[in-house]
Order: structure tokens, then C-alpha cells, then sequence
């Protein structure tokens, strides 16, 4: 049964196949404004798999924070590149605010030695 840092590492593998896909069709097709905001999902998915999958890069708890708030970027990235495909305005800020909360939640009151 494989572990999870081979999981993260594989997903990070995919996203990065997924991120050059988008980027090589970005490129293809004359670089429109839509690719960008498809493209984000998957290139922000890349830098966090990097820090989850090895969190010492950087030291004590801040690969890992900063490894969760990127994928909380991930996801909050992906609802823009929705929207975006749907015809809507992009709402960077809106995506942005809880991801924030999240990374200052978990920086204070919410990390394991602030519970000691």
C-alpha cells in the first residue's frame, strides 16, 4: 500500500502534466485571457504538492502551512476558473479572503504549539 508522501508526489506529477497540457494549449491557441485563470488551478497545485510532499524544504511548521495554503489557493483558483468558463467576472478578492483566514488561522490559534 503506497504512503502519502508517494500520493502527494504523484499528484504533484499530475498536476504538473496538467499544467504544461494548459500552457502548451495557451501558447497553441494565441494565449487567451481564459487559459490564464485554467491554467492557475494547476500551476499553484504544483508549488503545493512540492511543500506537502517535502515540508523541511523550508524550516519548522512553514512548509507545511504555507504547503495547506497554497491548496486552499488551489481550490479557492479552480471556482475562478469556473466562473470564468461559465462567462462570469473573476472575483480574485473574494477567493483570496478566506484563503488568507485560513493561513493566519493557522499560523495563531489554530497551530499545535499555540494548543500547548
Amino acid at each position: 500500500m503506497p504512503d502519502i508522501t508517494t500520493i502527494a508526489a504523484c499528484s504533484t506529477a499530475l498536476g504538473a502534466i496538467m499544467c504544461i497540457a494548459i500552457l502548451l494549449s495557451w501558447f497553441k491557441d494565441g494565449r487567451p485571457v481564459q487559459r490564464r485563470w485554467q491554467f492557475a488551478p494547476f500551476g499553484i497545485a504544483v508549488s503545493a504538492g512540492v511543500l506537502l510532499t517535502y515540508p523541511e524544504i523550508l524550516p519548522g511548521p512553514l512548509g507545511l502551512r504555507l504547503g495547506w495554503f497554497a491548496l486552499t489557493l488551489v481550490y479557492g483558483s479552480a471556482w475562478l476558473a469556473a466562473r470564468v468558463t461559465a462567462g462570469r467576472k473573476p472575483r480574485p478578492l473574494l477567493m483570496l479572503l478566506p484563503c488568507v483566514a485560513v493561513l493566519l488561522f493557522s499560523a495563531t490559534i489554530g497551530a499545535d504549539d499555540a494548543m500547548a
